[in-house]
């Protein structure tokens, strides 16, 4: 029954490409490239991670949230410097 489906699927295709290559000035090379980004925009569109209130941005707050996206980063050289010292002394031991 797939085989079927597929063969049936696989004329169809290529009926199609012949009639529109006979038709109109599209080529092969066209025609994949506008299946191929079809399917692409499908497939990332469902694959976009969405918030609560629906929006695609993951930077965006999700609504009602009190608690902030991004936490902020340290600056201080002396600190990162401690912290790498800090590292490196406990693997050596």
């Amino acid at each position: 029954m797939a085989a079927s489906c597929v063969y049936i699927i696989v004329v169809l295709t290529l009926y199609c490409l012949i009639f529109i290559n006979s038709s109109s000035n599209w080529t092969l090379s066209n025609f994949f490239r506008s299946i191929c980004t079809a399917f692409f925009t499908s497939y990332q569109s469902r694959t976009t991670s969405t918030n609560r209130a629906g929006s695609s941005n993951p930077s965006e707050p999700i609504a009602g949230s009190t608690t902030p996206m991004e936490f902020p980063q340290k600056t201080d050289p002396i600190d990162n410097q401690n912290s790498r010292l800090t590292l490196q002394l406990q693997f050596s031991t």
